[in-house]
Formats: C-alpha cells, structure tokens, sequence
C-alpha cells in the first residue's frame, strides 16, 4: 500500500462526481494539509521526557554522591576530576529536551533540539564517561539505559516527521497548482476585459464614422457642392480648351522646325543675330517653347522676322511651301493666343469662386477624420486578434492544468473531483 493510500486510504470509485470551485478546492487542500493527527507522536514525547526525567535524577545522584574521605582517597583520581564536567555537561544537554509546542513546526523545533542535545551529551561521554563508569558502576547503565531510551523514541520520531514532512510538501505542491490555476483564471478574465473594451471602443469608432459618412453624404447633396462639381466640370472643359490651343499651335509652329534649322546655321555663321539657346527649344519642343514667352512671344517674332530678311536677302533660301508657312504664321498663332489667354482667364475666374468655396475643406476634414477613426479599428483589431489568440493559449494551459489538478486531488479526495 502505497504512502497516501495509507493516510487517505483506497480511492473509491464513485459514479457522482463532486463539483468543486477552485476555491473550495484551495480550502479543502489547506484544511487537509494543517490537520494532523499526532496521537502516535504524543506517546513518543511522554516516553522522551519520562526517559529525560530518570536521566536527571540519576545524573542528581551522580552529583550528589559524596565518597567518606577514608574511602575517597582510593577512588580512581581522574573519575573525581572528570565528575563536575560530566555532570554540568549531561545537565546542560538534558535541559535542553523540552516541548515548547506540539504543532508541526513546534515538533520540528523540538526534535532539532532534541538532536543537538544528544550530540552534546554524546560528546561528555566520550570525554568523560569511562572514567565516571569507572566508579559509578550502577548509576551509569541506567543512565545509559534512559538515553537509550529516548534515542530509540527521537528516531520514530524522525520517521513520523519526516512521512508527514512528504505529506505536506504534496499539499504545498497541489496548492502552488491552485494558485497558478487562480492566477491564469485572473489572466483570462483580464484579457477578456481587454477584448471586450476594445471590442466596445470598435463599435463607438464604427458609430462615429457611420455619423460622417452621413455628413458627407448631406454635404454633397447640398447648392454648395453641387456648384463646386459643376465649376470643376467646367475647369475640364477649358483644360480641353487649353489642350486644343497647344495641338494648334504644334500643328503651326512644327512645320517651322525645318526652316529654324536652317535659320540656326545662318546665326551660327554670323550672317543673323538670334538667342540661339530658345532657337534649340523650338525646334525640339516647339508648343512648349512658345507657351514659355513672355507676352508677345518677342522671341518668336524676332526669329520669324529673321527667317523673312535672311530670305529677302538671301541668306536663306526657301521653298514656295516653306514662304508660305512663315507667312501666316503671326496671325495664326495671335488668334491661338486670345482664345488660349481668354481660356486661361475664365480658369482663374472659375478657380478663384472655387477657392471661395468651404463645402470641400469641410468634405477634405470629415475624409481625414473618418480615416483616422479607420486605422484607430484596424489596429484595435489587431489587439482583438492577438488578445483572442493569447485567451485560446490560456484555456488550453488551464484545461491542462486543472486535469492534472482533478486527478490529485481525487486521490486525496477518495472521489473524482471537478473542478469548476
């Protein structure tokens, strides 16, 4: 039979299992742990200091005895030296056996005590005893006899303790389990507060933004907006306007790129003046070149006003197609000019109304706010996750521990035990 079968008994089959809380649990084990029943041990005090009490008289008698002085001086001299010391020393290590309380700890003190103090009474005999026997033939095997007595009771002693030492440190086991337990409990029930404040503040974002979204909806519903859309479809149309220009005057001004090439050499041979940097960009890029004038587009005159004398003179020798293009160009392009400033001014106008408009900043805040309420969800949802993640780890831990926990404690119990 095995140690706790012996304290506890057999554990019996029972087809009721108890409900216990873990807290009753905690209780039951505690209780189980402190009660003790030391009947076996209050048999072995009362022989200890019974033997104790005998040894102290013998060892009085010891003291007391006097030899008659005719007789002293044939007594064995180093027994008469070795007497006081070996009895203050047998005193002092008997006085020492006391019970000063019979709980468990006040049992483990008393048997510490109780060790030392045959050590010490061990020690004086071996210093002093087989002198003392020498001459105290009937007092010492009594003493002897007594001390005997009570080593043999300090060693069931030891056994008891220590087997009920072995039982309490399997309680003190279980009961770490149960704090733990309690403990990952606490961990659950604060993580699902977590989960259930965050899961809350969600549903607050998601109100928040539902009630913006609304808004915008009104906001672009409304005389304002519906004014700002309609200048901005009419900014796209004077963008296809401006767009328009700029291919007409390429169409003008490509077919020129020819005639500035050849117009480049004269310069370049000093025969015509000219910037022959903004010469370049009009024959790589030409729309971008004129578009890039100042008012009056000086440098394109100046070039087309070259090409003509550089002709006249000729410097620069032209085709009839080639003549013809150099002149109606000015008054093609003026007229591309007008509408294309006229374009560009109904732009400012329509850009400036629009500035005065506040329906978009309005529109631009709520979009900025709603995205801010957006990210403040996702990553709330990702605590959510993680929280959730962390709560199915705990559960499986628990589940695991209080298993292992039922199967203890229904050892001890005697009856299957769950815990809840």
């Amino acid at each position: 039979m095995g140690f706790f079968d012996r304290i506890f008994g057999n554990t019996q089959k029972s087809e009721s299992p108890v409900v216990m809380h873990i807290r009753e649990a905690e209780d039951w084990v505690k209780e189980k742990k402190d009660k003790w029943n030391g009947d076996e041990v209050e048999s072995l005090l009362y022989d200890i200091i019974a033997q104790r009490d005998r040894a102290l008289k013998v060892i009085e008698d010891i003291r007391d005895h006097e030899f008659p002085e005719d007789i002293k001086n044939r007594v064995f001299k180093p027994a008469l030296t070795a007497k006081p010391k070996y009895v203050s020393g047998i005193m002092e290590g008997l006085s020492m056996i006391k019970v000063e309380g019979k709980d468990f700890q006040g049992l483990i003190e008393f048997h510490n005590r109780l060790m030392k103090a045959l050590k010490t009474i061990q020690k004086i005999q071996l210093s002093h005893g087989k002198y003392i026997a020498a001459v105290y033939a009937d007092q010492v095997p009594k003493l002897g006899t007594c001390l005997n007595r009570i080593i043999d009771s300090s060693k069931n002693l030891e056994e008891i303790l220590d087997e009920e030492k072995e039982r309490r440190t399997h309680f003190e086991k279980i009961e770490i389990q149960i704090l733990e337990l309690e403990k990952k409990y606490k961990e659950i029930s604060k993580i699902k507060s977590e989960i259930e404040y965050f899961t809350e503040d969600v549903k607050k974002l998601a109100e928040i933004i539902k009630k913006k979204e609304k808004k915008k909806i009104e906001l672009k519903k409304s005389e304002e907006y519906q004014l700002f859309k309609q200048f901005e479809r009419e900014l796209r149309e004077i963008q296809h306007e401006k767009d328009e220009i700029k291919t007409r005057v390429l169409n003008i001004l490509g077919p020129l790129s020819r005639i500035f090439r050849k117009y480049r050499k004269i310069i370049e041979s000093g025969k015509a003046t000219g910037d022959i940097k903004i010469l370049d960009q009009y024959i790589r890029h030409p729309d971008k070149a004129f578009f890039s004038e100042p008012k009056g587009f000086p440098y394109l005159k100046d070039f087309i006003a070259g090409c003509k004398k550089a002709t006249a003179a000729r410097i620069l020798v032209l085709d009839r197609k080639e003549r013809e293009k150099l002149k109606d160009v000015e008054v093609l392009l003026r007229k591309a000019v007008e509408e294309f400033l006229e374009a560009e001014n109904r732009e400012a106008s329509l850009k400036e109304r629009i500035s005065k408009i506040r329906v978009t900043e309005e529109l631009k805040e709520l979009e900025t706010q709603i995205d801010e309420k957006k990210t403040k969800i996702n990553k709330l949802k990702e605590l959510i996750s993680l929280k959730s993640n962390s709560l199915e780890e705990l559960n499986n831990e628990i589940s695991n521990m209080k298993k292992a926990l039922e199967e203890e404690i229904s050892k001890l119990y005697g009856k299957k035990i769950i815990l809840e």
